[in-house]
């Protein structure tokens, strides 16, 4: 846990020194370390907008991580659909809904005695995040899901994603589930 705290302040010393400029793109890749009640790895997600429809983009991820004996490796594919609210409130001109849908697949390994034992499970991930721009270089966001792989739950994420320049960006976010995730990282946007 130490080493997530120590990658936080280093994100955040980083965020304070550089000009940013917060752009809603949804052509990206994200690189994060994640710390849970399962252990700890590393997960890689992208978005690629779709120039034919506006506002649909794909979506995929991977993560990996372990704790003992266990390893873990999570794949997911969809998409997903980016709405802006049009309001005329201030804070809520600079809002947008994105509404997915995934495929995931969860494979696990478990090392007992000198043995393999593997097991897998796929399922569908749906939900809907809300994105707040609270000022020009920090959004806001919040997500509500519904996983049916491993087990039926619902997931709430919460985060900030902090623009150090027009290409990269530095986040936190914790979801809340069966197994609560804490993730520092960073984004590239294309």
């Amino acid at each position: 846990m130490t080493k997530y705290v120590f990658l936080a302040l280093v994100f955040f010393l980083v965020a304070l020194s550089a000009k940013g400029q917060s752009y809603d793109r949804f052509t990206f890749v994200d690189a994060a370390f994640f710390d849970s009640d399962f252990g700890t790895g590393l997960e890689v997600d992208g978005a690629f907008a779709l120039s034919q429809v506006e506002g649909l983009s794909l979506i995929g991820s991977f993560a990996f991580g372990s704790e003992g004996n266990v390893d873990i490796n999570w794949f997911t594919l969809g998409a997903g659909w980016s709405v802006p609210i049009d309001n005329d409130n201030e804070i809520l001109k600079r809002s947008s809904l994105f509404v997915h849908g995934e495929i995931e697949r969860l494979e696990t390994t478990i090392e007992l005695a000198g043995m393999d034992y593997e097991s897998s499970d796929t399922g569908f991930l749906v939900g809907a995040e809300l994105r707040i721009q609270a000022i020009e270089e920090l959004e806001a966001f919040g997500d509500l899901s519904l996983r049916t792989t491993g087990s039926t739950d619902f997931l709430f994420t919460a985060g900030a994603r902090y623009s150090i320049n027009e290409k990269w960006l530095a986040f936190a976010s914790f979801e809340f589930s069966d197994l609560d995730v804490l993730q520092i990282g960073a984004r590239y946007q294309f």
